[in-house]
């Protein structure tokens, strides 16, 4: 953890929050972070060096699109159709990646050193304000009311987080889970939280610079302890398929990455919610009627939900963590063969349960093993040819592609995705 002092505020004590002690599965957490977050800066530093390589390598092209619906001309340049606004999308994922790598080489002066904590007993859980010796004073205020913190339903969290920080003295609220509000973060019911970012900044929920100064930073949960770290996991195996695929992108460091572009975005990448089809029908392609469904309360994480959003959603998939992370982990290991990999997935199902700048007659040809798409293809309109160049017999038309311009998925108003020219000249590949 010393090797990181310069870069967070580590906690490196056996008290609340330390790192130097022990998680409940018995691992030592300090080992574990400083091999994770050195797995995370190696990442960043790959996807910073080689990001930049677009032009000449078709698997980062064919990344860029999977996961953030970036399309390319025939010559390999960036589309620069303002619609898409593929070169803004582009600029922004390599300049969060370098702000990662800034965070362990050179942090940015304008916000805090962030925290690096274990464990979230550093917080307590009060349901009334506290008086000055940091203690919660039961005839106070209700804190949650003073400081308006509300549920989805309009009424006020019972209680909020308190941390107040020996380091340096500073203290600051934060709500938990609104289904388990007294368990904090790491405490969900549902699933465990492996790691979490306080980056509050917005003023409407009550935050103010010195709560920021106070919270901001990651969490390692409990959960975080249980993954595997990328320097225990070696090489990919040749071959591995989904399988290698999900075991390696589970890793802890792949969750630090995740984390950290949280942090340097300041929560402008957040966690989108994730795409499902009209009742739950995977092989619905009436791809207008694809939503978010708060109600399953899912996230956009791992890599079929995060490929499904960007190929769905690629502007909601620029503002998801774990599209990142995905992308970040799929370049580092390209041993995981990610494009060939979900190629082989998808062909296995009747239809795509999701929308591509692909015809559905050029998605057949690619079916029946006619196009392979871990090399540059020709222009969608070109799949669409019979051999020697024939035009292929008209058949039922293809249903539009739409999406939303907006982050949140906003399915009002809707913009076609792709015209046949669009289609990036290294799809998948």
């Amino acid at each position: 953890m010393r090797q990181f002092t310069t870069s967070f505020q580590t906690y490196l004590g056996s008290g609340p929050g330390g790192c130097s002690r022990y998680a409940p599965n018995g691992v030592s957490m300090e080992n574990q972070v400083l091999d994770s977050l050195g797995g995370a800066n190696a990442i960043a530093q790959t996807m910073v060096q080689d990001l930049p390589t677009y032009p000449t390598q078709t698997y980062v092209r064919g990344l860029l699109f999977l996961f953030f619906g970036i399309t390319f001309l025939a010559d390999h340049s960036i589309n620069p159709d303002p619609v898409q606004n593929n070169l803004n999308a582009y600029n922004d994922i390599l300049q969060n990646f370098t702000a990662v790598q800034q965070v362990f080489v050179s942090p940015n002066p304008l916000y805090p050193k962030p925290r690096y904590r274990c464990l979230e007993d550093y917080a307590s859980y009060f349901q009334h304000d506290v008086g000055p010796n940091g203690q919660e004073n039961t005839s106070a205020p209700l804190i949650a009311e003073l400081l308006d913190f509300r549920l989805n339903n309009g009424q006020y969290f019972p209680g909020l987080m308190y941390v107040r920080n020996t380091l340096d003295g500073t203290s600051a609220w934060y709500p938990g889970q609104q289904s388990n509000p007294s368990g904090g973060v790491c405490g969900q019911i549902n699933v465990g939280s492996s790691l979490f970012v306080l980056e509050f900044t917005n003023a409407a929920l009550g935050m103010t610079p010195a709560s920021m100064n106070a919270l901001y930073g990651i969490t390692a949960c409990p959960a975080h302890f249980n993954s595997d770290l990328l320097l225990d996991m070696g090489t990919p195996a040749a071959n591995g398929g989904m399988a290698e695929i999900e075991k390696f992108l589970a890793a802890s460091d792949i969750g630090d990455l995740h984390e950290l572009i949280h942090l340097v975005s300041l929560a402008v990448i957040t966690d989108i919610g994730a795409i499902y089809p009209p009742n739950n029908d995977w092989t619905n392609s009436d791809w207008s009627q694809w939503h978010f469904e708060p109600a399953y309360n899912e996230r956009s994480y791992g890599f079929l939900r995060t490929a499904y959003l960007g190929l769905v959603q690629p502007y909601s998939a620029r503002y998801n963590a774990d599209d990142y992370a995905m992308f970040a982990g799929c370049m580092y290991f390209t041993e995981l063969q990610c494009l060939g990999t979900f190629q082989s997935y998808i062909q296995t199902k009747r239809d795509l349960p999701f929308q591509t700048s692909l015809s559905h007659k050029a998605i057949k040809k690619i079916r029946a093993g006619k196009f392979d798409l871990t090399k540059d293809l020709p222009m969608d309109v070109d799949l669409e040819q019979e051999p020697g160049g024939r035009a292929a017999p008209e058949e039922e038309d293809d249903v539009a592609l739409e999406f939303s311009a907006s982050p949140l998925g906003d399915t009002e108003n809707h913009m076609g995705r792709f015209k046949d020219m669009d289609a990036p000249s290294a799809m998948f590949g």
